[in-house]
């Protein structure tokens, strides 16, 4: 098959959006398959890459670190006649969504949609935090979805989510699928002597994005109470973000900072290296779509404490491979990480077979080839077996997707002129 994939976050961002579509398409193409990527232009250095057509953007959109994909008909229109796509792949559904489903249509190829987030959730993150923007929000991404072939949900909350919201496209729960074996060959020992970490310190840890909506506020006053009340306890934190200072001043505010490590950005060996050195993963996030930083801990043996929210209770069984905390109480998170803390030496030993049997079910080469099944069905039906229903449903909606596209577009061009309003202001001292 020849297969597109849009999305609007990749490489060299190393979220896990971006490393799951760059997994995806290195075994589709490692099982014979073509595959053509259109991913935003970056302003940082991309190794080399194969097959990637990047479109203009603005890249660190409103101090996120994520960019804004403006697509332009004439940057993408003779590539795709020439790779000829079979099938097209959306991972996003704004703006660049628009263009995946221009492709699909013009086309009359299927077009698929990973639904990776609850997009509602970030929109602080352009200045439109209101109930009103989240139905807006809601609403396009209903309709979006409801003009693709088929969606792929990370998790069953997903799944049953999209369903509530009236969804009526068939959708399918695939995972977004780890490098397993990857997450195996953790060096922890070395990790702790480089970081100044003591082999005999109880270390919980966290990987992640440090922003608002990942509950890190909460998290980090659970772990200051696990620190106060075991000595030897300390804590990893592996990331960046816009919280990361408001992070190491409330860790100094409480005195803990000398058994609180912050790394920075890590990736490659770094990173499997770091969970490996972790005792136990927390994690406090209520938007996950899926538990992937989970299955990255489980896959290195690393057992999880988390909150019972979306996507956590598909992977993680409260006992067998982590703790699951029902209450949002920095209390509660406390006392399990402490019943974890007073467990006998071999019931922490299976919880971290567990945790590695746990991974398996998420491991890129079961989630491809999941992928790859629902690409065959769908490309199995003939052009003109079509029914005149579904042609008619593409045709009547796309006037209506362009004006919600329109509507967003401005919401984004809005804040980005607020961006650059503050940020010149800034400048000059005011």
């Amino acid at each position: 098959m020849r297969i597109l994939m849009v999305t609007n976050s990749y490489a060299p961002y190393v979220g896990g959006i971006e490393k799951s579509i760059q997994s995806f398409a290195q075994y589709f193409r490692e099982k014979g398959h073509s595959v053509l990527v259109i991913a935003p232009k970056s302003d940082k250095p991309v190794e080399d890459e194969q097959d990637v057509l990047r479109v203009s953007a603005i890249n660190n959109f409103n101090d996120t670190n994520f960019p804004v994909t403006i697509p332009l008909p004439g940057e993408i229109r003779s590539r795709i006649k020439d790779f000829k796509p079979d099938i097209v792949h959306s991972h996003f559904p704004f703006i660049v969504g628009s263009t995946a489903l221009r492709i699909a249509a013009s086309r009359e190829i299927p077009l698929v949609f990973t639904y990776h987030t609850m997009y509602e959730r970030y929109i602080h993150y352009i200045n439109a935090d209101s109930e009103r923007v989240k139905r807006f929000v809601r609403s396009v991404t209903k309709g979006y979805s409801n003009l693709c072939d088929k969606i792929i949900a990370p998790s069953r909350a997903v799944k049953s989510m999209l369903i509530g919201r009236g969804v009526k496209t068939p959708i399918v729960v695939i995972p977004s699928g780890i490098e397993v074996q990857q997450f195996k060959t953790g060096r922890g020992q070395n990790f702790r002597k480089n970081y100044g970490i003591s082999e005999d310190c109880f270390l919980m840890g966290h990987i992640g994005r440090f922003a608002p909506e990942k509950n890190l506020d909460f998290l980090l006053s659970s772990v200051i109470k696990v620190l106060n009340n075991n000595p030897d306890a300390c804590f990893l934190a592996v990331g960046d973000g816009p919280q990361r200072s408001q992070m190491e001043q409330k860790v100094k505010d409480h005195g803990v900072s000398g058994r609180v490590v912050f790394t920075g950005m890590l990736s490659g060996q770094q990173l499997y290296d770091a969970y490996d050195a972790m005792d136990l993963f927390a994690f406090a996030s209520k938007t996950e779509t899926q538990g992937m930083v989970l299955a990255e801990a489980m896959a290195s043996g690393t057992p999880v404490a988390a909150l019972n929210a979306p996507g956590v209770d598909d992977i993680l069984e409260d006992g067998k491979n982590g703790l699951m905390v029902e209450n949002e109480n920095a209390d509660s998170f406390a006392e399990r990480i402490g019943e974890f803390l007073e467990l006998p030496e071999d019931e922490k030993k299976a919880m971290r077979k567990c945790s590695e049997k746990t991974a398996e079910r998420f491991s890129i080469d079961a989630c491809s080839d999941s992928v790859l099944q629902q690409y065959s069905e769908l490309c199995s039906f003939r052009k003109d077996t079509l029914t005149e229903k579904h042609q008619a449903r593409w045709q009547n909606s796309m006037e209506l997707i362009k004006a919600e596209w329109d509507i967003f577009r401005n919401y984004v061009s809005a804040a980005g002129m607020m961006f650059y309003t503050r940020q010149g202001r800034g400048k000059s001292g005011e």
